[in-house]
């Protein structure tokens, strides 16, 4: 969300679960504005605070037009949570698959394989491997976004 809103505006950390609450951020463009919206991850909970972060994804998905899964390309597919999946299949609108950090993936073959897998997973209207800390297909992922995003008065 950052890299996209041009803006620190979600913490960045290496340290899974650190985004507690909802985070929104605007971008506005010549044409349209775009408001994004950051949660918490979605995993089996485990205590009174996962449970409050999993109800805090459940109303954002009844507040938005599209989801941007944001993967990790450093990790397989089948390593995320089955619990995603089912909240990912009550939502009726687009969703993308962003394999974040594909500029950590040596050699670039091993892709390809993970793309694959995530077609497997779940039927992403797109799936974009990118890269948030050099920018590597940000402006193609917002202009997706742009062009799937219905059109709302101002």
């Amino acid at each position: 969300m950052n890299r996209l809103v041009g803006e620190k505006l979600a913490i960045v950390s290496p340290r899974p679960q650190t985004t507690r609450t909802r985070i929104t951020g605007i971008k506005t463009l010549p044409i349209t504005q775009v408001i994004f919206v950051d949660t918490p991850g979605v995993h089996e909970p485990r205590g009174l605070l996962s449970q409050i972060m999993l109800r805090s994804v459940h109303r954002a998905l009844e507040d938005v037009d599209l989801v941007c899964l944001v993967a990790e390309a450093t990790e397989e597919p089948a390593e995320l949570d089955e619990g995603l999946f089912k909240v990912l299949a009550g939502f009726s609108r687009p969703v993308f698959c962003c394999l974040n950090k594909v500029d950590l993936v040596e050699p670039k073959a091993r892709i390809l394989p993970l793309i694959e897998g995530y077609q497997r997973r779940y039927p992403f209207k797109e799936i974009l491997p990118l890269s948030a800390v050099d920018g590597t297909n940000c402006e193609r992922l917002l202009d997706l976004i742009v062009s799937a995003l219905p059109e709302h008065p101002p």
